[in-house]
């Protein structure tokens, strides 16, 4: 029983990802938009920084463009524009009780957003579950009768790519009654806190900011019902196309990896970095699975120097 509870705290507080506040940790940024464009009937929000090439981040399961504000922030500060929206279901985006929360349906919407705020052209940027939609949309931009963006580069944080087996939140959200239990009964600051712990590898970087940020709940109409369609659909249809596929990309790729990530096993990082010709693999010591909070301004020192080489 102490098991599960631990485990349903460590899931509630992926929950909180939900930022539906959307305020205060952009106040020291001089020049931020907060936009919402709607794209094929869905309101989908995001940040917008700085101006030049654009690059596109994509957060993780749960989360929103909160977790790359910093990185973001860098980037926009040496001479890049940097968009970082929220997935369909998560942070101040709709969340459609309807819709279908499937990797394949997010991929198609981060193309269509491209489309909508007029962006022909992005070095894109992805993180776990984020990072699989990127790949999940790159094999439909590789069927030549598919609309575009181009994709000019691809970067990967810690990013769902094999299939594994699933985390303890992940399994619990799956679950019926039980993954009402994980959402509706556990402080969410106690949970906010615990989830926090899982990601990090060092746990005195995590701040009482973050933990208030990401404690602030699935409040919005449909957040529950977002994440538990999205778990119950996280395994892409076309699965073994993507697995086949990513040989086939041509595109410069960074991939970076925590060490210590309890999520997504560093072993998994590797294999892509030699499945994927392109790639260059940056393992970060002493790191988790979110190396954009946990080592933000080296992540963003790598980010940079890869895309340095490309203009």
């Amino acid at each position: 029983m102490r098991r599960l509870y631990m485990i349903l705290l460590a899931f509630t507080a992926l929950c909180c990802c939900l930022s539906h506040g959307c305020a205060s940790w952009r106040d020291d940024v001089s020049q931020v938009n907060k936009k919402m464009v709607k794209v094929d009937g869905i309101d989908i929000s995001y940040e917008e920084y700085g101006q030049g090439d654009v690059i596109l981040f994509v957060h993780g399961f749960g989360a929103s463009a909160y977790s790359w504000r910093r990185v973001a922030i860098s980037l926009a500060n040496n001479g890049w524009r940097c968009i970082s929206l929220d997935l369909m279901g998560f942070g101040c985006s709709a969340k459609p009780r309807d819709a279908s929360y499937t990797m394949e349906r997010q991929a198609e919407l981060i193309r269509l957003f491209a489309a909508a705020v007029e962006i022909p052209s992005v070095h894109l940027v992805g993180h776990s579950y984020g990072g699989g939609a990127c790949l999940v949309l790159l094999t439909d931009l590789m069927r030549e009768d598919h609309p575009r963006p181009t994709i000019r580069s691809l970067t990967l944080a810690d990013t769902v790519c094999y299939p594994q087996k699933f985390p303890g939140f992940i399994k619990i959200l799956r679950t019926p009654l039980i993954n009402w239990m994980s959402l509706n009964l556990v402080p969410a600051k106690t949970s906010a806190k615990s989830i926090l712990e899982l990601c990090y590898y060092d746990q005195d970087k995590i701040t009482e900011e973050s933990i208030i940020e990401y404690a602030k709940g699935p409040a919005m109409p449909g957040g529950h019902e977002a994440l538990v369609a999205t778990a119950r659909n996280i395994i892409p249809d076309n699965m073994a196309q993507l697995l086949e596929s990513y040989k086939r990309i041509k595109i410069p790729t960074l991939i970076i990896w925590g060490d210590h990530d309890k999520i997504i096993p560093l072993e998994f990082g590797k294999r892509l970095a030699k499945e994927i010709p392109s790639a260059s693999l940056k393992v970060f010591s002493d790191c988790g699975h979110v190396p954009q909070e946990e080592f933000s301004e080296k992540t963003g020192e790598e980010i940079r120097s890869f895309l340095r080489r490309l203009r």
